[in-house]
């Protein structure tokens, strides 16, 4: 019976090496309609640089080399919506078609891919790996290449490269895949961050990063740290505080991304302190604190007072770039550097609509958590 063109959708993969065991269901055997290229037949096919395909949502996508796809594979359905996370993940490399004469859209283009492993896929080749840490959307570049039709196409897919020692990293939302690992299909080997602070909990578990657990993770920024932890281990290790949230704020405020000291919200040799100066009475101590944070947007002094998190709710890479930027900024406000104005400008902008809410829960008192290295506020 000929393969249709929705039967080569539904087992995308095809791969020419015979003799390797596929890591996911086979596909069914095309017919001479949709014949798997061999390496002579590929040499003599027409170049193209793009390609237009037709998601199963009907939207249309021009696909180039380079780029990332998502491909139906598997028992994804060919008529309704695909969870995101399910998409099977490659890598164009190059696309030729048999037809020349023929457009793009409707030529037998195929596309010579490089893979994407989830976690499942390296378990299933190797069951000795430990892919545990793996979440939902994240994928290991391989060493395994494929021919897949162009007709297994669902879509662009956006792979963002997860940098764990960055204080800036680059924001992944929820519908995005990412990679930090490659997977050597040959030799059955898991490549990429070594373990260190900052990317294991260096507290209780020593266990690598996973961005759906259930526990989030909080940050030490110092140069000198520079270490996630669990909530969950800190607070079991003992690394809970019992202060006010006012309290922590302040001294999550004076931790520096960019010092191994305390920046000092004091400055008592400058009289125009006093112009910026705003109090709050600390509960139970009876006296006035002086806090130079007037001169400071308060959408931007609550930024830059929050404890920097990740995974969970707080999404893959947390809130570590918002917060880091939110501090450096605020401490140029503080010291009166030139030409902080128009940085700040920028940083408010969609922000005006912002409401002070410096005293919600600001003296209530409960858990919060500190560095167990440095014992700062984090």
């Amino acid at each position: 019976m000929p393969l249709t063109a929705a039967m080569a959708r539904k087992r995308a993969r095809w791969s020419t090496k015979s003799k390797k065991k596929p890591s996911i269901a086979p596909p069914l055997r095309p017919s001479s309609r949709y014949q798997v290229p061999s390496e002579p037949m590929w040499q003599a096919m027409d170049r193209f640089n793009k390609c237009e395909v037709i998601s199963t949502d009907r939207r249309h996508y021009t696909i180039g080399r380079s780029d990332n796809i998502r491909v139906l594979g598997g028992k994804m359905s060919l008529t309704e919506k695909n969870e995101h996370h399910t998409y099977w993940i490659a890598r164009v490399v190059s696309m030729r078609a048999r037809h020349k004469a023929l457009t793009p859209t409707k030529a037998d283009m195929w596309l010579y891919v490089q893979w994407y492993y989830s976690g499942a896929d390296i378990a299933a080749e190797d069951s000795s790996q430990d892919t545990s840490f793996f979440g939902r959307y994240e994928r290991a570049l391989s060493d395994v290449y494929d021919y897949i039709h162009h007709d297994s196409v669902d879509g662009l897919a956006t792979v963002i490269q997860l940098d764990e020692l960055s204080l800036e990293p680059e924001h992944i939302d929820e519908y995005s895949f990412y990679s930090r690992w490659n997977w050597s299909s040959t030799a059955k080997t898991l490549n990429g961050p070594s373990r260190s602070p900052s990317t294991t909990c260096v507290s209780t578990c020593e266990e690598l990063y996973n961005p759906d657990g259930d526990s989030p993770m909080h940050f030490c920024p110092r140069p000198s740290c520079r270490r996630w932890y669990h909530r969950i281990c800190l607070f079991t290790s003992n690394r809970a505080t019992w202060t006010s949230a006012a309290e922590h704020a302040d001294r999550l405020l004076r931790s520096s991304p960019d010092s191994n000291d305390d920046f000092s919200l004091f400055e008592p040799s400058k009289p125009a302190v006093a112009r910026m100066t705003t109090s709050r009475r600390t509960k139970g101590k009876g006296k006035e604190v002086s806090l130079p944070l007037d001169d400071i947007p308060p959408p931007l002094r609550r930024c830059a007072s929050e404890p920097i998190v990740r995974g969970g709710k707080y999404g893959v890479v947390g809130n570590v770039s918002a917060v880091v930027q939110a501090r450096r900024l605020a401490y140029r406000i503080l010291k009166n550097e030139l030409n902080y104005q128009q940085d700040l400008d920028k940083w408010m902008e969609g922000r005006e609509g912002d409401v002070d809410a410096e005293d919600g829960g600001q003296d209530e008192y409960g858990d919060h958590y500190i560095c167990q290295s440095c014992k700062g506020a984090i």
